[in-house]
């Protein structure tokens, strides 16, 4: 977390032979401690200035439910998307940031999301063959028109640490620890913004009065 939103450098391939435990008596007490040691930065991502604020924001966005931060990251990262569901979007990214869990139970949390997703398709098709097809609007089709590499860093750097901890059976409070490395790189560069409440709900769209619903 430290090196991707403070440092603006990060290892990418953190895999379990990657990462060694240098143990050592403490100073002050003498019990036993554990520091972790990264290997091999031969994959290693550095991101621009306006890469490492996106990405901070994308994940402070996820924390918070902030819509409005989750839109500029995908803009600063250069994610372009070619339909509208900030939703859906939100709730891909805090899946995928969610606490980590046992295999077994990580297993069924990613099942139960598979399954949503296939209903999702069922209906649609359906939707589709009542309209005889007319409806385009309503086809499937790729939504990302723009894909940053960096974004594909990211995802695999998050997939790894997510398994590790998932085969030792280890509960980590993912996106809170990302999260608070992201809100730090936030805080320096918009101490103002980040201390705003964010938002609570999405505006999707407005009623004949222009209120938001």
């Amino acid at each position: 977390a430290h090196q991707i939103f403070v440092d603006g450098c990060f290892n990418a391939d953190p895999h379990p032979g990657n990462i060694l435990a240098q143990c050592s008596d403490g100073p002050a007490t003498g019990q036993r401690e554990a520091k972790a040691v990264l290997l091999d930065f031969g994959l290693a991502k550095t991101l621009g200035e306006s890469e490492r604020i996106g990405f901070a924001k994308i994940v402070y966005a996820a924390q918070h439910s902030d819509y409005q931060f989750l839109l500029e990251g995908f803009e600063q990262i250069g994610l372009v998307l070619n339909r509208e569901n900030p939703m859906r979007d939100m709730q891909g990214i805090q899946l995928l940031m969610s606490d980590t869990q046992a295999a077994s139970s990580s297993r069924a949390l990613y099942r139960r999301y598979g399954d949503a997703a296939r209903l999702r398709r069922k209906a649609r098709k359906q939707v589709q063959k009542a309209n005889n097809g007319k409806q385009k609007t309503l086809e499937r089709k790729n939504p990302v028109d723009a894909w940053p590499g960096s974004l594909m860093f990211f995802f695999r750097t998050t997939g790894l640490l997510r398994g590790l901890c998932s085969t030792l059976d280890v509960e980590q409070k993912y996106l809170s620890i990302m999260a608070g490395k992201a809100e730090r790189a936030l805080k320096e560069r918009f101490p103002e913004v980040v201390a705003t409440p964010p938002p609570l709900f999405y505006a999707s769209h407005s009623d004949d009065n222009g209120s938001g619903v």
